[in-house]
């Protein structure tokens, strides 16, 4: 390997060498390994930089949301010199051991197809291999003219090089600044809270189904801290998450809206149109406060609004490289994984570090009452539980992977081995529920605090062909556990059998709360199904709906065929987005294998579904 003194010529000391290049013509202008490590962290950052500029559009203009937070400024920049920096190593290591030059327009082209192939992977909608021979296509056509002129080029890197990079850190830097900037100015101007007021803690188990839990009937023990959470307050038997996967899921708990209202879906972000809980809240005086992991909910999603503290990402080396959609690819190749036998998400935050960031913030957070949305990830596929949770429940077996890979026809033996490891994802995060309940309590918060404990959606695992969610509205998917406890105001121990939505919590939480014009967001209150002597007061809609994904401009747009179920008192309704319908009793077949559409019996309570259906959307069911 050449010595350090070629970095001093390429820096502009000596110039005898571009000089040369410059003779032979452009296209033959060989590089260094010099050239290549300071040729490719500059394109790199400027790669970076434009994929920045390209996701802000993304989210300003088309409305759209990618999954990135707050730190992609910075983020996607170094994510992006990393990968740069890699493949120009890796083609001079090749060069050399085939004992061949590499030129300028060579190592331009390849960083120009890298940056294009990052920045059309933000799109998507395109196969990979078509996406990758369109960045070859726009490297090998922009390449002749930008390595021209050797000597200009190089002259370009020397100047610009230490001020992108100080910019780059720049804003990093100024992003975390005005981050703690901007949450002090929105505690400061807080109004006054109306003395005593209660706490409230939202807490999302996501990805977690009801009959999956020991806390409903579960054969497992995989919920014990849920059981005496349950004992200490009202255990809804049938909460219906209003969408089948997490964020128009979210969007709903906040805003009280259902997904057709509010529009939230695959690639588009929770708009400003209407108020949030969180917003409301804190026009009440509360101190507001997100910990997330789940990064689809990060704050670009929408769901932030309204919380003057926010924390959604951790600062990592997987978290740089999971901002930067170029590594998106290998780690999610289902061959590689499976290669490696490692199934594991890049950055993601587990409950331990959530539970640490909350007590963190309650320990320093201002002397009034607070809202705090909590999200747990744990029970998200890929399930890889810690020890000593990864071996409960029956023996370890070779794994599939339901996040990557959901066409794959799944074995019997492959259902069973994904359910173990979903149980004892479940078992894990219910032992970290109960640790951060143990820090509240002993902490005395929770002696005025409501607590609402439940799932933005369930899990499938092969009941209706599938093993992952987001794809229907079965109960698999929708039915998810509700648990509210709150001193005085929730009895302890009860439990409400009628069918509820997760679309009032909104409401349930300012008529608890008995925030002034508690109905500035929409639903209705929970509490009178439970001050009910059976819990049979008239019911709210029990509505579910999802867009099935589509990686196109339709889903872009947020439109597509949308699917929808009707949850009744014994009975629910699902009809497609291309008008079939189904009919299904439970909870006799709680996992809707018996279509009753044709049954004589049930054609009243089947024209009254449709009937509602259209109340609430026109053009959901056929005339």
């Amino acid at each position: 390997m050449p010595d350090s003194p070629h970095i001093v010529e390429f820096m502009g000391l000596r110039e005898s060498e571009t000089k040369a290049a410059v003779s032979r013509g452009s296209d033959a202008a060989t590089v260094t390994w010099a050239d290549t490590i300071l040729i490719s962290i500059w394109a790199g950052l400027i790669a970076g930089i434009i994929q920045v500029l390209w996701v802000e559009t993304i989210y300003r203009h088309m409305h759209a949301f990618l999954g990135l937070g707050r730190e992609r400024f910075w983020a996607i920049p170094l994510g992006s010199t990393v990968v740069a920096l890699a493949a120009g190593l890796l083609l001079i290591g090749a060069a050399s051991a085939t004992q061949r030059r590499v030129t300028l327009r060579l190592l331009l082209g390849l960083n120009i197809s890298l940056a294009a192939l990052g920045a059309l992977l933000l799109l998507g909608g395109f196969a990979h291999i078509a996406t990758l021979l369109l960045a070859i296509g726009i490297g090998l056509r922009a390449s002749p003219r930008a390595s021209r002129h050797p000597a200009g080029v190089r002259r370009l890197v020397r100047r610009s090089l230490i001020p992108i990079t100080v910019f780059v850190a720049v804003v990093g830097g100024g992003i975390r600044v005005a981050r703690a900037l901007q949450e002090q100015r929105a505690l400061a101007a807080l109004p006054v809270a109306r003395p005593d007021s209660p706490n409230v803690i939202l807490l999302i188990l996501d990805t977690v189904r009801a009959d999956e839990l020991s806390a409903y009937g579960y054969a497992r023990s995989t919920s014990p801290a849920l059981t005496r959470l349950a004992a200490r307050g009202i255990r809804f038997e049938w909460a219906i998450s209003p969408a089948s996967w997490t964020l128009p899921s979210h969007a709903t708990m906040l805003t009280g809206r259902w997904p057709h209202e509010h529009r939230a879906s695959w690639k588009r972000a929770l708009g400003p149109e209407f108020p949030t809980l969180a917003e409301v809240l804190a026009d009440h005086g509360y101190a507001t406060a997100g910990f997330v992991a789940n990064p689809v909910i990060a704050t670009e999603s929408g769901i932030a609004r309204g919380f003057a503290h926010f924390e959604d990402e951790e600062i990592s080396v997987e978290d740089v490289l999971r901002n930067n959609s170029l590594f998106k690819l290998p780690i999610g190749n289902v061959r590689l994984r499976r290669l490696l036998d490692w199934y594991g998400i890049p950055g993601r935050i587990d409950a331990d570090e959530i539970n640490a960031k909350v007590l963190h913030w309650m320990d320093r957070h201002p002397a009034r009452p607070f809202f705090t949305l909590i999200n747990y990830l744990d029970a998200h596929a890929p399930y890889v539980p810690p020890v000593p949770f990864d071996t409960m429940f029956g023996p370890v077996v070779a794994r599939q992977d339901p996040l990557l890979d959901p066409s794959t026809r799944w074995s019997d033996q492959g259902v069973r081995a994904e359910r173990d490891s979903y149980d004892r994802s479940i078992a894990y995060l219910d032992n970290r529920l109960g640790a951060l309940m143990d820090s509240l309590d002993h902490r005395g918060l929770l002696r005025n605090t409501l607590v609402i404990i439940t799932a933005d959606h369930g899990e499938e695992f092969r009941e209706h062909g599938s093993v992952s969610h987001g794809n229907n509205l079965y109960l698999p998917t929708v039915h998810v556990p509700l648990i509210m406890s709150m001193p005085g105001r929730v009895p302890a121990g009860g439990l409400v059998s009628r069918p509820v939505s997760l679309r009032d919590l909104p409401a349930t939480i300012l008529d608890l709360l008995a925030i002034p014009g508690a109905h500035s967001l929409p639903g209705h209150g929970l509490e009178a199904t439970w001050r009910s002597s059976a819990g049979s007061v008239a019911s709210d809609t029990v509505l579910s709906e999802v867009t099935p994904y589509r990686a196109s401009a339709e889903a872009l747009l947020g439109n597509g065929d949308q699917m929808r179920a009707l949850t009744g008192a014994e009975l629910r309704y699902v009809v497609n987005g291309d008008g079939r319908e189904e009919l299904y009793e439970y909870p006799g077949d709680s996992l809707e294998q018996r279509d009753l559409t044709q049954a004589a019996a049930q054609q009243v309570e089947l024209e009254q579904f449709r009937r509602t259906v259209r109340a609430v959307h026109p053009k959901s069911v056929r005339p």
